[in-house]
């Protein structure tokens, strides 16, 4: 996948979880994405990659 498909919209989301409005993330039903503010961390796994239970929360 291209930057636009994969990397761009991760950097996006990114972006979107610091606060930034200028991304390209539109509105559902009239509202604004929310922002969560107690997200910490982003994990991020392809289709081919195993995450062993409980790894994430380590």
């Amino acid at each position: 996948m291209g930057w636009e498909r994969k990397r761009g919209k991760l950097h996006e989301l990114n972006q979107l979880l610091r606060g930034s409005a200028s991304t390209t993330f539109i509105s559902v039903g009239g509202y604004p994405p929310e922002v969560v503010p107690s997200v910490r961390f982003v994990i991020t796994l392809d289709a081919d990659t195993r995450l062993p239970r409980g790894a994430a929360r380590r």
